[in-house]
């Protein structure tokens, strides 16, 4: 691996895994934001070798190992369910353009490249968060919220409605009566922004106004159903099925934490960051290829932790 450049240098000087790093981002994703993040040790990697990715995406390819390895990470409820899988994403930078790029003002430029490739990372992270299937290919992502949830866990919209139905205010206490660990409480309600939307015209329909506080992290406003917070995460579709019933979507409900509720798992990589870039020279083409990468997991600490209210029309 060539020396670290001052890009790279940046990038590894940033603070916490993922939160607060891609505030342009298009798309609406509060969930991976409030997510905690478990740095986890004791684990033996293969080493993969893959082709390039598109220029613009970001693909994921197995990491190798077992989160039962690891003398951080306890043994998880559902057995083999927590394999770590490694998301990454290529630059590649024409040699001559890179060699321009080496005072401290231009190295900005390979920065900003990094940084739009991380963004695609973040997407890759958020979309498998809640739709990741974690099946045994290599090139898929870990398991997430949609296979993390116990079938037990999973109450329906419209009072069970058998193909679907419009959410009642009493689906959403339904689904969080589903949370029994950590005393009855469920950290966060999890749904899309036209769900929120829906959500939001059944207090109105019901004569309720739904509760509104500010963040003071952020600035920004906050809804409550109770005192549970409520998320918006763009990950979670429109066009899921029920029976005959189509284009419905899903809400969420559960615990936050390690050794609590959910969270997330990531190996550290150089200098014990969640991500890591790899310089190579790609001598066919001269270019440079800066391999930004991260290996990530998510773990469920119990079955009522989460909860999931599907068939929303």
């Amino acid at each position: 691996m060539a020396s670290i450049t001052q890009a790279q240098a940046k990038l590894f000087s940033r603070a916490d895994p993922i939160h607060g790093i891609y505030e342009s981002a298009p798309i609406a994703d509060e969930f991976i934001d409030l997510l905690s993040w478990v740095r986890m040790t004791g684990h033996e990697f293969d080493e993969i070798l893959a082709t390039f990715p598109s220029f613009g995406s970001a693909s994921w390819i197995a990491a190798g190992g077992l989160t039962t390895d690891s003398p951080t990470f306890p043994v998880p409820i559902i057995p083999n369910l927590y394999d770590l899988r490694r998301v990454y994403v290529d630059v590649l930078i024409d040699t001559f353009c890179e060699n321009i790029y080496t005072s401290p003002t231009d190295t900005d430029i390979v920065q900003m490249e990094l940084d739009a490739k991380l963004k695609n990372v973040r997407y890759a992270i958020g979309n498998a968060l809640v739709n990741g299937t974690g099946l045994p290919a290599p090139n898929d992502p870990p398991h997430g919220l949609i296979t993390l949830v116990d079938p037990s866990q999973v109450v329906g919209a419209g009072n069970d409605a058998p193909n679907g139905g419009a959410l009642l205010l009493t689906d959403v206490d339904r689904l969080l009566a589903k949370i029994t660990a950590n005393n009855g409480k469920a950290d966060l309600l999890v749904m899309n922004l036209p769900v929120r939307q829906k959500w939001i015209a059944a207090h109105y329909s019901n004569g309720t106004k739904p509760i509104v506080e500010v963040d003071p992290a952020t600035g920004r406003k906050v809804y409550y159903h109770g005192n549970v917070r409520v998320a918006v995460s763009d990950h979670i579709p429109n066009n899921e099925t029920k029976g005959t019933g189509t284009n419905l979507s899903s809400m969420y409900a559960l615990v936050l934490g390690y050794q609590k509720g959910i969270c997330g798992g990531y190996k550290p990589g150089q200098d014990g960051k969640m991500f890591e870039i790899e310089r190579t020279l790609v001598e066919t083409t001269d270019t440079h290829r800066y391999r930004v990468s991260a290996q990530v997991v998510f773990g469920r600490f119990g079955t009522t932790t989460l909860a999931r209210l599907d068939g929303i029309s």
